[in-house]
């Protein structure tokens, strides 16, 4: 068996099919001049494909292969013309039916061929994510990026079949190539459907992966049906920050303590502030801590050193050292969440074990915020977001009181900084200082150089 890209056209007078695996094409035809639809019965099995995987194939051109295998006795009579009419008028009612988000005939699972759907595990079905396939082709530079050559309602005629044809082999060999790009994420896809079949991950993006496998570990823990923790939630009327704060957050600078200060005298949403340190803005916000040089470029030297400092997992560890947790949760997700945490630690960065759990830990921070979600606790999201940047700024401050030390970049979960070699130790006795006020862990990367457009546009 082996896995393959596909794509399909279908028009009033033409259905066309292209399959591809390692570059070899097969192309299926259906129309007055050529029915292949016994020789497609034959192809699209599960005996045949692993894998099927296209573009927004789920909810399109699997529905269109599902109706032409369930109606075999029906349609193996029928001649080319006869048939393609009703792949058309099937086709037309699918796309009718997933219009503006509804359901398409068939569930993914009824599928006998198991598909991957690059658009669905991308996100791209997210309205701020949305994305063509002609967008793909552009963004991964494909050679030929076109439009379909004829209006999809329309017959087309004979001697413009192969034209169409060719455009649908264009597309798989897009999408080919972009499924390439995906591998990593094919694979973990494909573990972790693996490993919790009953859980159907296989075309979900990571937010989404996250939390259906946290719903699972949570039932188990609390030994409660998934349907019934899916129900639950905690509502709460706006808080008052300062009693948030982690009682050893402080600041020696007036200008974080004037933050501090400005946290302390206010009630939870929409928050945001910012304030000039260090000759760099930094911006709070529900969306984490961020200050930038901009339209600068930072190179080490023989003198000096770039230096990032990340927080390992620090919105998952911050909620773990903290016990910060959704009220209805309780004890069990404490216990969950840091039994996930001590699970991805076994595993070697880069492997699929590691990236799923890292999935699970860090999707969990959203859902706290997400009203349509059994994590529903914004007490515990503003917990975390809160205090994370404050811990961010204090470090930063910290760091600043070093002798040649630049602060060049912070962001939410860490900082980036210039420093001479010969304070290198005064830096990681203060960050060592940090980790033991806190209780989290501190890693360290080093760049050559940084060129610097802004906070959310730069190389390093």
């Amino acid at each position: 068996m082996k896995n393959y890209i596909y794509d399909l056209e279908t028009y009033p007078n033409l259905f066309c099919g292209v399959f591809n695996t390692e570059g070899k094409e097969t192309v299926f035809e259906i129309s007055a001049r050529k029915n292949d639809y016994e020789k497609l019965l034959e192809f699209y099995t599960d005996k045949n494909i692993k894998y099927a995987i296209g573009f927004n194939n789920i909810k399109f051109d699997a529905q269109i292969l599902h109706y032409l295998v369930s109606n075999k006795e029906l349609f193996i009579k029928k001649q080319g013309s006869e048939l393609v009419s009703l792949v058309f008028l099937f086709a037309q009612k699918v796309i009718s039916s997933t219009y503006d988000g509804g359901f398409p005939p068939y569930a993914e699972w009824n599928f006998g061929v198991k598909q991957i759907d690059l658009f669905l595990i991308n996100h791209y079905n997210n309205k701020n994510k949305m994305t063509s396939l002609k967008w793909i082709e552009f963004s991964i530079n494909h050679p030929k990026v076109q439009d379909l050559p004829y209006k999809f309602d329309r017959p087309l005629k004979s001697s413009q079949f192969d034209e169409v044809i060719e455009y649908c082999k264009n597309d798989v060999n897009a999408t080919r190539k972009f499924a390439e790009e995906c591998r990593d994420l094919i694979k973990l896809r494909i573990s972790q459907d693996k490993q919790y079949p009953s859980l159907r991950l296989l075309n979900k993006p990571d937010s989404s992966v996250g939390e259906q496998m946290f719903l699972h570990f949570m039932s188990e823990s609390m030994g409660i049906s998934i349907k019934e923790l899916r129900e639950m939630r905690t509502h709460r009327a706006p808080l008052p920050v300062k009693d948030l704060i982690l009682p050893y957050i402080n600041f020696k600078t007036s200008e974080f303590q004037k933050i501090l200060d400005w946290y302390n005298s206010s009630m939870t949403g929409g928050l945001e502030n910012s304030v000039t340190f260090a000759e760099i803005e930094f911006v709070f916000g529900e969306g984490g801590i961020h200050a930038s040089w901009e339209n600068k470029i930072f190179e080490a030297d023989s003198e000096y050193d770039i230096l990032d400092i990340d927080v390992t997992s620090f919105y998952p560890n911050l909620a773990i050292v903290n016990n910060f947790r959704p009220e209805h949760l309780g004890d069990a997700f404490s216990r969950v969440y840091k039994n996930l945490f001590l699970e991805r630690k076994k595993y070697p960065k880069g492997s699929v074990e590691n990236l799923s759990y890292k999935i699970i830990l860090n999707g969990s921070y959203g859902k706290f915020g997400d009203e349509y979600s059994f994590l529903y606790d914004k007490k515990v999201m503003n917990q975390i977001c809160i205090n994370g940047q404050l811990l961010i700024a204090m470090l930063c401050e910290r760091l600043s009181f070093i002798d040649s030390v630049t602060i060049i970049q912070a962001n939410t979960d860490g900082v980036t900084i210039k420093v001479k070699k010969s304070k290198r130790n005064e830096v990681e006795d203060t960050c060592k200082r940090w980790e033991k006020l806190t209780s989290l862990e501190l890693e360290y990367a080093e760049y050559k150089k940084m060129v610097i457009n802004n906070v959310n546009n730069y190389m390093a």
